[in-house]
């Protein structure tokens, strides 16, 4: 050790040409001081290195996850996490990826690594409440959502509540839901979602007035939208939101159609139709056709006796 004292030191000292009369035991205590120095130093930069390496392998995972590469997004958060294993959002986006490939189990252990690292993690409970949604256990589901509003991020986030109002619906709670749903649409006028999931619930709780409103706004909500993707040349993914345009015409068909109100239904279900021509829609207008026409003969008979 003193021999590779000596060295470490000439190596300092090699550029000043003189020659010196070195007491080791004085010098000791620095060069010591000097290579621990060293050592904190180089111990320091590669921590710096695998934070370095941490951040890009967790925007990249990120990056994955947003353009559905999800189980590409999981190796790499695994691998993430094997560098950092107290890393929670690491753990909450492994958990998206695999909600998002339909693997619960995994996503909800993920969820609650999350939670077991930073307990006050909104985005991991709200998380774990949807996935816990997909599995049926409501209860469940609205404790974790209910945990994840209170926090003051996910307060003023509609899908926050929407999902909260989900929750509601399963539990046949359906003020709760509406509470919910509305202060969805309080914050996001133009959630569609909300709206019809909305009517749904007004629809259970017979108020059809009220109903055939909110799925006309998510109709025309959704209609909008699936225009702008069809026109920027996304046919298939405006396909898919044409079909929510005309479950939503349908559901506004029905309602009308409790309402006794048979003229604006037949109108309701034919924009369904025109849309999505499956038999139940067709089998809908031909009984409201019906309807109108054993009224109409009614009226006729009535008028005929007077």
């Amino acid at each position: 050790q003193d021999v590779y004292k000596r060295q470490f030191f000439w190596y300092l000292m090699k550029d000043n040409g003189e020659e010196f009369d070195i007491n080791w035991e004085e010098w000791g205590a620095y060069i010591d001081y000097l290579m621990d120095k060293l050592a904190r130093e180089d111990k320091f930069a590669r921590e710096e290195n695998i934070d370095d390496d941490v951040d890009k392998l967790f925007r990249k995972g990120k990056e994955l996850v947003n353009s559905g590469e999800y189980r590409e997004a999981i190796e790499l958060f695994e691998k993430l996490i094997g560098k950092d294993p107290e890393h929670a959002s690491a753990w909450c986006w492994k958990g998206v990826a695999h909600l998002k490939l339909e693997e619960y189990e995994d996503a909800i252990k993920a969820f609650e690594k999350a939670i077991e690292i930073k307990p006050d993690y909104a985005y991991a409970w709200h998380w774990k409440g949807i996935t816990l949604i997909e599995l049926e256990r409501y209860v469940e589901a609205e404790i974790a959502l209910r945990i994840a509003i209170n926090n003051i991020y996910l307060y003023e986030d509609e899908r926050a509540w929407y999902w909260l109002g989900v929750a509601y619906m399963s539990l046949k709670d359906f003020e709760k839901a509406l509470h919910s749903f509305g202060m969805a649409i309080n914050i996001a006028p133009d959630y569609a979602e909300a709206h019809y999931e909305k009517g749904k619930c007004l629809l259970e709780s017979g108020r059809y007035e009220e109903a055939a409103e909110a799925f006309e706004i998510a109709a025309e909500l959704w209609g909008r939208g699936a225009q702008v993707l069809k026109n920027s040349g996304k046919n298939e993914e405006a396909e898919t939101i044409f079909e929510r345009v005309s479950k939503a015409w349908y559901n506004e068909g029905v309602v009308l159609e409790k309402l006794g109100k048979y003229e604006e239904a037949l109108e309701a279900y034919k924009k369904s139709r025109d849309i999505n021509p499956e038999k139940f829609v067709i089998d809908a207008i031909e009984r409201v056709q019906r309807k109108l026409s054993e009224r109409t003969q009614g009226q006729e008979n009535t008028e005929n006796e007077d």
